[in-house]
């Protein structure tokens, strides 16, 4: 009697989720979409892309979507359509049961200006995708010049293989000194300028430029900022900062100074 019971309990339960999910089709068939939000969520700050941006894109390719029966709106093609912006790094779209969409944008965040030997433009993020340059928004950022020969239009289909496959090129080490610097709670306040010099040495050049920071390469960076970082500490105030004109760390586990 009791199996008979539950048997019959489990069948009720079962045709009313079934009873209950066809009103919702029927429902979200019927419901019309009534309004359409965009939320930016690092909105507190200037960015590459604005909500009123990322509206006109969704309605010069879909029309109005406020209107429209919910069941007609291809969330997935709007999330596809907006990812082939170069200045949104993750989008979400998705619905609500009262006829609502929200379109979720993170923006692209770049840490690096740089100029190539033609003088042309674009922006490396911390990921290290390359960003062309945008009329009406340009951030702060550091600046990477001198012997740069990379220009966008050859890079911007290779990401991130670049990053990957050629370490040793110079974008990839530019990606690798910049997002370090950017990290770095001192380097960050202090550099603002990358510059690959004649010999294909990167030179870190501070805010004040003063002297110069020779790096070499991007390899072992950590260990030659910790010697940086040393010598700031330890050997800075006894030499000076106006006896400097060059600090070398180049070299394994040496900072070599000069005027």
């Amino acid at each position: 009697m009791r199996k008979i019971f539950q048997i019959s309990l489990w069948i009720l339960v079962t045709t009313g989720v079934f009873i209950v999910l066809g009103f919702a089709f029927t429902e979200k068939g019927a419901l019309r979409c009534n309004n359409l939000n965009v939320e930016i969520v690092d909105s507190e700050v200037n960015g590459f892309i604005t909500e009123a941006e990322v509206l006109k894109i969704i309605r010069v390719k879909f029309d109005m979507i406020t209107g429209r029966p919910m069941d007609s709106i291809n969330t997935a093609a709007i999330e596809n359509e907006l990812r082939l912006n170069p200045y949104i790094h993750r989008v979400d779209v998705y619905t609500s049961m009262t006829g609502g969409i929200s379109v979720e944008i993170k923006r692209e965040v770049a840490i690096l200006r740089v100029f190539n030997t033609k003088n042309e433009c674009y922006y490396l993020t911390a990921d290290g995708k390359p960003l062309p340059l945008k009329d009406n928004f340009i951030p702060r950022t550091m600046i990477a010049r001198g012997d740069i020969k990379e220009r966008y239009k050859d890079i911007v289909d290779e990401y991130p293989m670049f990053l990957d496959q050629q370490p040793s090129g110079i974008l990839a080490q530019l990606h690798g000194i910049s997002a370090y610097i950017h990290s770095h709670p001192f380097l960050s306040e202090h550099i603002d300028q990358i510059y690959l010099n004649s010999n294909s040495d990167f030179e870190l050049i501070p805010c004040h430029g003063r002297y110069i920071i020779v790096l070499g390469g991007a390899k072992d960076l950590e260990s030659k900022i910790y010697n940086l970082m040393a010598f700031y500490e330890k050997g800075l105030k006894k030499m000076g900062i106006d006896n400097i004109g060059v600090i070398n760390l180049k070299y394994k586990n040496q900072v070599i100074c000069k005027k």
